[in-house]
């Protein structure tokens, strides 16, 4: 999982599995049709709502509601409004909860005051019924949370509010779940558009937090914020009219606040690098794009890689590195491989490995086990049967270095995450990795992406700066002594620029 500095060669990284029991949602795969309000509500009533999953609610969510209350959910079907959006064909309506939860992130001071109990109930909730562009269609509730300023100047009547149109001037949050009420994101709102995801975790995932807190350059982290939430209570028959009862549970109703619904709020130096999750790849795409292009990450449905096909997805490369000289080093290989594949080796090695996802950063390894080395690795399983592999450069070492030297490191990073992706959770330990890279096919696609990258750099150079990495295999002690120390002195000079090798970092 790593390439080792020249005075430490064999140390060895072994992959890093974070496993988290998540259950995934049913869905269901009909043949594409046009979604509209009826064809909606006939599959509606017709499928869905006699399926498990209509059923289901995941009780450890901290929007559930106290178990032993009602669960029921009603939507209304005269209000519903239908959009496209990302290619998806969307129908939107009103959702009135006979129970619901509302988490109220930075709005701590309201806990207990009557402007908080007025801010919730001045909340608005939406269900959401996608029909992607392959004919699956997914369910998701969107429950729109004004901030207390923003709500005030709309009397705490945002009821006019859609989803797919936000006025220009809202200020507050997106709630998105499942049908069962499992959280999928929490983004804030800022000037009518989506600008940043909150990690919030409940339950037993508090503990295992701060078991896991590991900061760079000794950061003390605050605690998570405490975030309360109040309920929404409508006791009355069901009629089964859902109309009847959506008006009964508005003017019957009343807010209390939850004892067990809240959450934690993760504080900002939560550290990605220990505790990985999809929250920064929503956070990168927001950052960078519009809300519509981020729409299948927000809403949790998955990204097509065509317009014309949505049977595909796109393999997420994320380059979240901080040091500009490296930075602009992945960025270099992202445009030239990842996403363009313009590259033999990108198109051999992630062709038709649409459940992987490539996340860059960096860091000092200035203390703790990874001092010395260029970089290292780890791979997680997600939910949703991808799997997510981090790769993380050391920026003290490799400031100075070539691009070469650069790029041949995230190279063999690479070959990492997809050796993982091709065992999943028997992936072998990094010797044995290392061994299976330095066999001829691997081997040569890491020497020949860096060839085609860097088209002045010669065979031999290309050749030993691809062993760089894997001085500890068998194939590399078969060289004569001569080769392994020619080898090793290249890659000294293209690391540390000796006599100006290689090509300089571009910042």
């Amino acid at each position: 999982m790593k390439r080792t500095s020249h005075s430490l060669l064999i140390l060895l990284l072994c992959s890093l599995f974070f496993t988290f029991s998540c259950q995934r949602e049913i869905s269901f795969k009909p043949k594409a049709e046009s979604f509209t309000t009826e064809v909606a509500k006939e599959w509606w009533y017709g499928v869905f709502k006699k399926s498990d999953e209509y059923k289901q609610i995941n009780w450890k969510s901290p929007i559930a509601p106290p178990q032993g209350s009602s669960t029921i959910k009603l939507p209304r079907w005269k209000s519903a409004i239908s959009y496209k959006k990302a290619g998806n064909q969307i129908i939107e309506l009103p959702l009135v909860f006979k129970t619901s939860n509302i988490i109220l992130p930075d709005m701590q001071n309201l806990y207990k005051t009557a402007s908080g109990i007025r801010l919730a109930k001045s909340a608005i909730h939406k269900l959401i019924l996608i029909q992607k562009q392959n004919g699956e269609r997914i369910v998701r509730v969107c429950s729109i949370i004004p901030t207390e300023e923003y709500a005030k100047k709309c009397n705490y009547d945002i009821s006019n509010i859609q989803t797919n149109s936000l006025p220009i001037n809202f200020e507050g949050y997106f709630l998105i779940t499942g049908w069962d009420l499992k959280i999928i994101n929490l983004v804030k709102v800022s000037d009518g558009r989506m600008k940043k995801a909150i990690k919030i975790i409940s339950g037993s995932e508090i503990e295992h937090f701060q078991n896991k807190q590991q900061f760079s350059n000794n950061q003390i982290c605050p605690e998570p914020i405490w975030v309360p939430a109040v309920i929404w209570v409508c006791a009355y028959p069901n009629s089964g009219d859902d109309i009847a009862d959506n008006e009964a549970c508005q003017e019957n109703g009343n807010w209390t606040e939850s004892q067990t619904g809240g959450a934690y709020e993760v504080p900002e130096c939560y550290d990605e690098e220990t505790e990985q999750d999809e929250i920064q790849v929503l956070n990168d795409c927001l950052e960078n794009n519009s809300n519509e292009d981020c729409y299948c990450y927000i809403f949790g449905i998955g990204c097509p890689i065509d317009p014309e096909d949505g049977n595909e997805t796109l393999p997420i490369i994320v380059n979240s590195v901080d040091n500009p000289c490296l930075k602009s080093n992945v960025e270099n290989a992202i445009s030239l491989d990842c996403r363009n594949k313009i590259s033999n080796f990108i198109n051999t090695v992630f062709l038709d490995n649409e459940n992987l996802i490539l996340y860059f950063s960096d860091n000092e390894f200035n203390a703790g086990p990874h001092v010395g080395w260029d970089s290292y690795s780890g791979t997680q399983p997600l939910s949703d049967s991808r799997i997510k592999t981090t790769i993380i450069l050391n920026n003290l070492l490799l400031n100075n270095a070539s691009q070469e030297y650069i790029t041949a490191t995230i190279l063999h990073e690479a070959v990492h995450a997809w050796i993982d992706y091709q065992y999943g959770h028997g992936s072998p330990e990094a010797n044995i990795q290392h061994n299976l890279m330095a066999q001829n096919d691997r081997f040569n696609m890491m020497r020949d992406a860096l060839m085609e990258m860097f088209p002045n750099l010669s065979l031999q150079a290309a050749t030993d700066l691809t062993w760089g990495g894997l001085k500890n295999t068998n194939a590399f002690s078969q060289l004569s002594a001569t080769e392994q120390q020619r080898i090793l002195q290249i890659n000294y000079n293209y690391r540390e620029r000796i006599n100006n090798t290689g090509t300089a970092c571009s910042n």
